[in-house]
C-alpha cells in the first residue's frame, strides 16, 4: 500500500499535467471569458493544493492501528505525544522536556499549546511556488515527477517552542549570505556531491524571509546554529547530520 505521501505527489501530478493540458487546449477560451488559470492558484484548484500539501508532513501510517493519523497537534500536543503519534518525530530538546513535563502532570494541554508550536521544515507555501513553477516548463511526463519529488524534499515535521518559532517566523528573519555559506560548508559534509542546481537553490534565498522560503535543511540548520538541540521521541540527542537524515529518510511510520 502506498503511503499518503506518494498519494500527495501522484495527486500533484495528475493536476499540473491536467492544468498543462487545459490551458493548452482551452487558452482563447479562457482570455475571451478573463477566466484564464494562473497555474496551482487557478480556482478549482487551490484548496485541493493546499490541503494536500498541507497534510503532506503530518500525515503518518500508524502500524499498530493499521490506518492513516495526523500528527497535527491542533492543540493536543500533550496527548498525541502520551499515545506516541510523535515517537518518529524530531523535536527540539526543550519542546520534549515540556512534553515529559506533562506526562509528569506538572504541564496541562493548555501550557503546553501556549509554548510548543509544530513546524513545517519545509514551508508548504515555498514546495507550492516550486510545484507552480512547473506549469510552463517543456517536461516529459518523468522529468514532473522528478521535479515533484523535489519539491518536497525535507518535507517532515518538527515539534518545536515558541521562542525557538521566532528562530524562523519572527520580524526581520532574512536568509543572509554568511548563513548561506556556513550552511553549505556543513552541509557539504554530508552531501559531498552536491548538485549545483541544489546548491543554487539556496544561494538565491538571500534576503527572502525564513518563513516562507528554503527547503529543511537551511531551515533547521538556522536553528541549530543558534543553539536549538534536537531530540527523538526517547530524548536521545540528534547531531546535525542525523537531523537532516531524518529528513530524507522518507519515513512516515509509526
Amino acid at each position: 500500500m502506498k503511503q499518503q505521501q506518494q498519494w500527495v505527489k501522484d495527486l500533484m501530478f495528475y493536476l499540473i499535467s491536467s492544468i498543462k493540458e487545459y490551458n493548452a487546449v482551452k487558452e482563447k477560451d479562457l482570455d475571451a471569458k478573463g477566466l484564464k488559470a494562473k497555474g496551482l492558484k487557478a480556482k478549482g484548484y487551490i484548496y485541493t493544493i493546499q490541503a494536500a500539501a498541507d497534510n503532506y508532513a503530518t500525515i503518518y501510517w500508524h502500524e499498530k492501528e493499521e490506518k492513516n493519523i495526523n500528527i497535527y497537534p491542533a492543540g493536543r500536543y500533550g496527548s498525541k505525544f502520551k499515545a506516541g503519534y510523535y515517537n518518529n518525530v524530531l523535536m527540539s530538546k526543550k519542546a520534549y522536556d515540556l512534553l515529559c513535563e506533562f506526562l509528569k502532570g506538572k504541564k496541562s494541554e493548555n501550557e503546553l499549546k501556549k509554548n510548543l508550536h509544530g513546524e513545517h521544515l519545509t514551508p508548504m507555501s515555498y514546495t507550492i511556488g516550486k510545484l507552480n513553477n512547473l506549469i510552463d516548463k517543456n517536461l516529459t511526463d518523468d522529468e514532473i515527477k522528478k521535479e515533484i519529488d523535489y519539491a518536497f524534499s525535507d518535507a517532515k515535521y518538527c515539534i518545536i517552542t515558541k521562542e525557538e518559532q521566532h528562530l524562523l517566523d519572527g520580524a526581520k528573519q532574512n536568509y543572509t549570505t554568511d548563513e548561506i555559506e556556513t550552511f553549505l560548508s556543513e552541509y557539504k559534509e554530508i552531501h559531498t556531491a552536491l548538485p549545483d542546481y541544489v546548491e543554487s537553490d539556496f544561494r538565491e534565498l538571500e534576503g527572502e524571509r525564513k518563513q516562507s522560503f528554503g527547503f529543511g535543511a537551511i531551515r533547521l540548520f538556522i536553528m541549530h546554529n543558534h543553539g536549538v538541540n534536537f531530540v527523538d521521541a526517547n530524548g536521545n540527542l540528534k547531531s546535525f547530520k542525523e537531523c537532516i537524515e531524518y529528513l530524507e529518510d522518507d519515513n512516515y511510520i509509526i
